[in-house]
């Protein structure tokens, strides 16, 4: 920053100059200004940036990847602009009912971290290194430490070398804990948690969704109950005592929780609680960064209740990552900026919590 800001500082004074010598507006002098601060607040650390999420299967604590970038030269010209710097990236845990981080300080790593897989305590994680070149490691969240990076994974099992780009994970259908991936020959490989080693297993053709994916907790139709396809659309449903049965309230892009859903393909049925369903709908047109979550009761369709969701701003305009867990009375919610706990009871958001602050 030292060796940057005496540059910026040197560029400004001719400006300046330029201005007074040409009587320039101050209103031109004011845009070099914020040209300037702008400039200074692109360089440096930058806010972090989420990459991957997903609940554990028990729901006790919701596990993240996320990317902070530093900025070391910075430069606008029309329209595009260019950043020169360095990312790290963080593996994190937080304990859902309480909010506290599990790791006192995040496990770091050079190469590009997304979660695979969580099995009980074991974090299955993707890796991809300055030079492209993709990995899996397994982290121990019980030790907080890691068990096998990818180097170490594919010493074990040279033909690790030859994984490509896209790592095709799968549904481990087995009484075995493990990570199911597609090799390069086409079949599928199962790595043991506790040797490291792979060993090859019967194919299965149900594939995992990548937890760095959009929202995939949510069907978009539900059989009895259908929509039309205006900006905003009420919900109807279609019985012999009634036969067009309308919701109160009308959404934009509506969608229903199925939160079962965990593989491409699944048909699981819809999340019910005390004979209500859940709506996850858009606030307004503009983006997926403002969702808002409804709760209508099943056979009258109305709403018992509506919260928006907390979300942050994005510097990477990431959103619609939103993962959820049903426990009783109350659901957890992420997002790519933190983690909330609504009562079902009466929809109020009960405590949020972020990802990223200590």
């Amino acid at each position: 920053m030292g060796l940057i800001l005496p540059a910026i500082g040197l560029n400004f004074r001719k400006k300046m100059k330029a201005a007074r010598s040409t009587k320039t507006s101050f209103f031109s002098i004011i845009m070099t200004l914020s040209l300037v601060f702008s400039a200074c607040d692109k360089l440096g650390r930058q806010p972090p940036e989420w990459v991957s999420g997903m609940f554990t299967p028990d729901g006790k604590y919701y596990v993240y990847t996320y990317a902070e970038r530093f900025v070391i030269q910075y430069s606008k010209r029309g329209a595009s602009s260019k950043t020169i710097g360095k990312l790290t990236y963080y593996l994190q845990a937080i304990h859902c009912a309480t909010g506290k981080k599990v790791l006192e300080t995040p496990w770091k790593s050079k190469e590009m971290l997304s979660i695979c897989l969580l099995d009980a305590t074991d974090i299955w994680l993707s890796s991809f290194n300055l030079n492209g070149k993709p990995g899996i490691a397994l982290f121990d969240l019980k030790k907080q430490q890691l068990r096998y990076s990818p180097d170490q994974l594919r010493s074990i099992n040279p033909d690790l070398q030859r994984l490509g780009l896209e790592i095709k994970l799968f549904k481990n259908e087995s009484d075995s804990p493990g990570l199911i991936l597609e090799m390069y020959d086409g079949r599928q490989y199962r790595i043991d948690a506790g040797t490291g080693k792979t060993q090859t297993i019967n194919p299965t053709t149900t594939r995992i969704f990548s937890q760095n994916s959009d929202c995939y907790q949510v069907t978009n139709s539900i059989k009895g109950i259908t929509r039309n396809y205006s900006t905003r659309t009420k919900l109807f449903k279609k019985n012999k005592k009634d036969p067009d049965l309308a919701s109160m309230d009308d959404f934009i892009d509506p969608a229903f929780l199925s939160l079962e859903r965990k593989y491409y393909g699944d048909t699981k049925d819809l999340t019910h609680y005390r004979q209500n369903f859940f709506v996850l709908s858009a606030a307004n047109t503009n983006n997926k960064k403002a969702l808002v979550l409804s709760m209508l009761d099943v056979t009258t369709l109305q709403t018992k209740w509506s919260v928006q969701l907390p979300q942050e701003d994005a510097k990477n305009k990431t959103y619609f990552k939103e993962r959820f867990f049903l426990d009783g009375d109350k659901m957890y919610i992420s997002s790519t900026s933190g983690l909330c706990l609504v009562d079902l009871k009466n929809g109020l958001v009960m405590a949020t919590y972020s990802l990223y602050k200590k």
